[in-house]
């Protein structure tokens, strides 16, 4: 929300400079005189010492109004509030003289602070003692309406509050033209029609306040918006009734003691015409001696026993008029003494003292007692008047305030009922545009879209796009149970759709429709439960969008996958027989070579036994020792027969093709072995360089060895067909950053330059009799575990490096040193020299 300016001043910040520094100085004014009237400082309750006095009630009126003022000035909403409370203030302590003013009551609530120090001011001609001036009154009470408005936001009320604040400057200018000129008819204008004037400024300020309230008050937006603004318009509206009740109590109370009031001067007035006819008849009687005047005397002298019991008993207690106990005291007495003369002198009448009797009277003493209680009872009437005018006074006061504020709070509740209807109209607008706006999103996309409601599922909205993908009008949908215009497997997952609705709140799937022409539709579709207040089910808004062509798309896609994966397994069966084609294919051309090994520990194995046998037969004592030595012998020889066809079956077998954690060292030496069995016997000679605690790899342990036993089977041939003088076949593993490396390299003349540009390529062989299709198949084993298979070559010899990803990825930061020292040397035609401990 944007912020309300404090004032509407388009002077900037010299039109702001100047009412905040009037404010300061009123301000400091007012606080003088009000810290001169509370502490009793003559020369601080004038203005200017001696020139301009000021009453108390316009001092505090004057800071009121400078507070509200100044914070008028300011721009935050506290501020504002401040302000906003200051010139109710000053309305009220406005309010306060006028009504008493237009009342002509004596003052009562302006002296409660300033009692002790008023009363001993002289009273002025238009004011009580410490009560404001009415013309001051009047000029704060426009100040007020003018302050409460200068926070209007609409140009009608700016035009108020300026319409307000010239007003303002005419009390105080009649006031100074009175003071200067002695002018005092411009005061008695306003003094014919005070409660005309009190009226119409009290409307003025109450329609201020409503004003200022409203525009400024957005917890009351807040409140409407959030639902909370009935009950603060119903406690607005007892709250109003409560002040109003108490109005009316006020003014029953003023109406009783006018009532009072009258009863007791009546009864007075009674007293005092019983005595004046008690008088009358004693005079008679005195003046002429006839018996025909006692009768009506004894008659007036109860009447006044009787009248004065009346008027005691109405101004007492029980009737709420205490006079002060020494003045009825005091008209008792005098009532009793002048009873008592005239009844002294009738009693000296009838016993025939004429002459006394008429010296009593002619002594003045009765007429004196008669005029002193006839002053009394004149005293006792002004007084109980003025009692009855400060009751009044009081109960008018009440009255007033009661339905200043019981109309403040009505016309502040009316407000609310106005806030709370704005915003319940703006939601309803707000809900129109967004319903609207969606509709027209809904109708701009392509998505077909339409809302159900009710256990039948009785369609309330059908869209556009609804319209072009089953062929049916809005007009002929709506109202209709969805389950009528879908006769199609539809129904078979309505029971899982509800439950997922009502567990969930939406369910997303397909569902297969067919239109009313018969055509098939696959539709994909997401469908919301939407609750209402009390959280039961109200409607259900489906969105469906039509993927026919999107899954015979995915069908066809995923028969051409399926017959891929069958080509793709056809491949690796036909791979697989390969491979193990290629390893028959190397052990057959190592078949001479493996015989010997076979033959070799199997002869051996029978020259022992035929040894044992020979002793047992000869007849001669053999040893145990002996015999245990041949037969030990024997099985030794057995052993390395049958771990070279164990080996051999190993190398042969056809179930690759599972990857598994290996260790590399292992399988490295028993491939080497195999490929290499007579190549030591034969002048060759094998260096080792295979480190420990070297980390586990993932692969398939036949196909590493069946790439080792082509390199090692290679390099053998290489060195043989050469006729190398020098035959060393240098076998390493090294641990490098991302994994492991294996290396074989030879001592043989090296690869031609004409094979070196295509040594992967199949059917590529510097062999006569070569297939070309070992180092190929091996290339494609090494890259499908994710490594590399690289070589070099040069006069003296050729390096193949297998490099395989370790287990672990995270790698080591210590690489293998070996493998450094490896390139360095193959750099320069030389390998490394055999580690101390020979061969492993």
């Amino acid at each position: 929300m944007i912020p309300l300016p404090a004032v509407q001043n388009p002077a900037g910040s010299l039109g702001l400079l100047l009412p905040r520094a009037a404010a300061a100085m009123a301000g400091t004014i007012a606080l003088a005189v009000l810290v001169g009237w509370m502490l009793d400082i003559r020369p601080l309750k004038s203005v200017l010492p001696g020139l301009a006095a000021m009453q108390p009630w316009s001092a505090t009126g004057m800071l009121l109004g400078a507070f509200a003022l100044r914070f008028a000035t300011c721009g935050t909403r506290v501020a504002k509030a401040v302000s906003v409370l200051a010139a109710l203030a000053l309305a009220v302590v406005a309010c306060l003289p006028l009504i008493e003013d237009a009342t002509g009551l004596a003052p009562g609530t302006d002296l409660a602070l300033f009692t002790t120090a008023v009363l001993t001011e002289q009273p002025s001609a238009y004011s009580h003692p410490g009560r404001m001036a009415l013309l001051t009154a009047l000029g704060y009470e426009t100040i007020a309406a003018a302050l409460l408005f200068a926070h209007a936001r609409s140009q009608a009320g700016r035009a108020v509050f300026s319409a307000l604040a010239t007003i303002a400057l005419i009390p105080p200018a009649m006031g100074l033209l009175n003071y200067a000129f002695g002018i005092e008819q411009l005061a008695a204008v306003l003094q014919r029609s005070p409660i005309a004037i009190h009226t119409a400024f009290g409307i003025a300020l109450l329609a201020g306040g409503t004003l200022a309230l409203r525009r400024d008050a957005g917890w009351m937006r807040v409140a409407a918006e959030q639902g909370r603004i009935g009950w603060f318009t119903a406690a607005l509206f007892g709250t109003s009734g409560l002040f109003l009740v108490f109005g009316i109590y006020a003014a029953l109370q003023g109406g009783t003691a006018a009532r009072v009031g009258e009863e007791a001067a009546l009864h007075l007035e009674r007293l005092m015409f019983a005595l004046t006819n008690a008088v009358t008849h004693q005079r008679g009687y005195l003046l002429t001696g006839e018996d025909r005047y006692l009768a009506p005397y004894e008659a007036a002298r109860r009447q006044v026993g009787d009248r004065l019991d009346d008027a005691m008993d109405m101004l007492g207690e029980r009737h709420g008029i205490m006079l002060p106990a020494p003045q009825l005291e005091r008209l008792l007495r005098l009532a009793g003494n002048m009873m008592a003369m005239l009844t002294e002198a009738v009693t000296l009448q009838r016993a025939g003292d004429v002459a006394g009797a008429l010296a009593l009277v002619r002594s003045g003493q009765i007429q004196t007692v008669m005029e002193a209680t006839h002053a009394e009872i004149e005293a006792i009437s002004t007084a109980v008047a003025s009692d009855v005018r400060f009751a009044e006074s009081r109960a008018l006061t009440g009255a007033s305030l009661a339905c200043i504020g019981s109309l403040s709070l009505l016309m502040l509740a009316l407000a609310a009922l106005a806030t709370s209807a704005r915003s319940r109209r703006a939601t309803r607008d707000d809900i129109a545009a967004s319903e609207a706006r969606l509709r027209n999103l809904v109708e701009t996309l392509d998505l077909g879209t339409f809302i159900t409601q009710g256990p039948d599922g009785v369609i309330r909205f059908w869209s556009k796009g609804c319209e072009r993908l089953y062929g049916l009008a809005t007009r002929d949908v709506v109202g209709r149970p969805g389950s009528s215009l879908f006769p199609s497997p539809w129904p078979v997952q309505i029971a899982q759709i509800r439950m997922a609705l009502e567990q969930d709140g939406e369910w997303i799937g397909d569902v297969r429709h067919v239109t009313h022409d018969g055509r098939a539709l696959a539709v994909a579709m997401h469908a919301v439960l939407r609750r209402d207040a009390d959280g039961k089910p109200h409607e259900i808004l489906t969105a469906i969008t039509d993927v026919t062509a999107q899954r015979l798309a995915e069908a066809t896609v995923k028969a051409q996958e399926d017959a891929l994966r069958t080509v793709n397994q056809r491949a690796r069966e036909l791979e697989s027989g390969l491979l193990h084609a290629a390893r028959v294919s190397a052990v057959g051309e190592a078949a001479a070579v493996m015989a010997h090994e076979i033959a070799h520990p199997l002869s051996g194995a029978a020259t022992f036994l035929h040894g044992c046998e020979t002793l047992l037969g000869s007849g001669q004592h053999a040893s145990q020792e002996m015999l245990k030595d041949g037969l030990h012998r024997a099985q030794d020889a057995i052993g390395r027969a049958r771990s070279v066809v164990q080996q051999l079956r190993r190398f042969l077998r056809k179930d690759t093709g599972q990857l598994l954690p290996m260790e590399v060292n292992s399988a490295v030496h028993e491939a080497v072995e195999l490929a290499a069995l007579d190549f030591e016997r034969h002048g060759g000679r094998i260096l080792w360089d295979l480190p420990p605690a070297l980390p586990e790899i993932i692969g398939d342990r036949t196909q590493i060895q069946q790439v080792v036993v082509n390199l090692v089977r290679n390099a053998i041939e290489a060195m043989e067909d050469a006729g190398s003088a020098v035959r060393e076949l240098y076998v390493a593993t090294a641990r490098t950053e991302s994994g492991i490396e294996i290396t074989v390299a030879d001592t043989g003349p090296g690869l031609p330059a004409s094979f070196t540009t295509r040594p992967f390529s199949a059917f590529a062989s510097n062999k006569p009799t070569g297939l070309g299709l070992g180092l190929s198949i091996s290339r494609s084993i090494i890259d499908a575990h994710g490594g590399k298979l690289s070589f070099e070559t040069g006069p003296q010899g050729t390096m193949f490096r297998i490099a395989l990803p370790a287990a672990d990825a995270a790698g080591d930061d210590a690489a293998g040193d070996d493998a450094a020292d490896n390139d360095a040397a193959c750099a320069c035609g030389a390998f490394p020299a055999p580690p101390a401990q020979g061969r492993a």
